[in-house]
């Protein structure tokens, strides 16, 4: 669950960054008549529930190969294939149900679906949470012979075989792996809340623009005026925005501590020796380049505000009133 979020997460920041490139026309077109196409996942709710009761269905035969992953290099591999076929069946009924919730977070029966949604993931996590320990108890010499012996395991399930061996030190027991993916759920909540939040409870406000065209300043309106001919517009744009989101900063405040409080969980639950190195782990991203692009960041920003204090003189704009405090934070950051 934790990483599909992020993929789609990119995947809209990517949306609205392509968006926020159009000229004028094209973005008034964009904001008024674009609309998800999910027809091409499902061309009914009711087609999306009879595949999503399907699913949840098949999941316990999963259970059947439990035990007997080393019998050979095909039984491995029909295993792989029946667990692969049936995520990608709960990865579409997922994608469906959030694109459908995001339309707008007001409706509840398209929450509820968006829930059902995260039910057969977890369903599903805690149906094979013995896979990882099973496979482990095999070990990497065996796993190899089998992948060398059969194109199916060499072809589609070579790398994630070789991940799973190299992630053996934050792999627990089949009961504790299963307690773990039956908190997914739950564990969503903080960013679930934020969401509705967002989307639905705050009470953005409407501001006139200098050609004026009203906006209701919610974040699609924020990225598609933030950046508006007249400077003027800019800066009520962004001062209104983000006035309205700082109301609401306790509420936003306590589901983000929440979700911290769940990766401090996990990171435990898994022997990682921080937060930051169990987030980097699924991509196999070494700690030292994260800090590597954090220290190459702060270094370069003094050139990245010298650039921005040109411009200033040059366009004969006013002192923005908080460069100070910026310059003042990037150095504390940088220490």
């Amino acid at each position: 669950m934790p990483e599909l979020s992020r993929r789609q997460a990119l995947a809209a920041t990517a949306l609205a960054g392509l968006v926020a490139t159009l000229p004028a026309w094209a973005q008034d077109a964009a904001a008024t008549s674009a609309q998800w196409d999910l027809t091409d996942l499902y061309p009914s709710v009711t087609a999306w529930d009879d595949a999503r009761k399907k699913a949840l269905a098949e999941v316990p035969s999963l259970t059947k190969y439990k035990g007997r992953l080393g019998e050979s290099a095909d039984t491995l591999a029909a295993f792989l294939v029946a667990q692969s076929d049936l995520g990608k069946t709960a990865s579409r009924v997922f994608t469906y149900a959030s694109l459908n919730a995001d339309a707008d977070l007001r409706v509840s029966a398209a929450q509820e679906r968006q829930a059902q949604a995260i039910d057969l993931y977890t369903a599903l996590g805690e149906a094979t949470a013995w896979v990882s320990p099973e496979l482990l108890a095999l070990g990497k010499a065996k796993i190899d012979r089998f992948v060398a012996s059969n194109a199916t395991l060499k072809t589609r399930f070579d790398f994630a075989l070789a991940d799973t061996l190299r992630q053996a030190p934050h792999t627990l027991s089949p009961e504790s792996e299963k307690l773990l993916a039956g908190v997914g759920a739950p564990f969503s909540g903080p960013g679930e809340i934020r969401e509705q939040l967002v989307a639905s409870d705050i009470p953005w406000p409407t501001v006139t623009l200098s050609t004026g065209k009203k906006v209701r300043l919610d974040d699609q309106a924020y990225t598609l005026n933030r950046d508006a001919p007249n400077r003027a517009d800019r800066k009520l744009v962004f001062d209104t925005f983000w006035t309205e989101y700082g109301k609401f900063q306790n509420s936003l405040g306590a589901a983000y501590l929440s979700h911290v409080k769940a990766d401090v969980f996990r990171k435990k639950a898994r022997n990682y020796p921080t937060s930051l190195a169990a987030a980097l782990s699924g991509n196999n991203v070494p700690e030292a380049v994260y800090r590597s692009l954090v220290a190459e960041t702060n270094k370069g920003l003094p050139q990245l505000h010298r650039y921005f204090e040109l411009r200033r003189r040059m366009l004969g704009c006013p002192t923005w009133p908080i460069t100070t405090s910026i310059r003042h934070w990037s150095r504390s950051t940088s220490a």
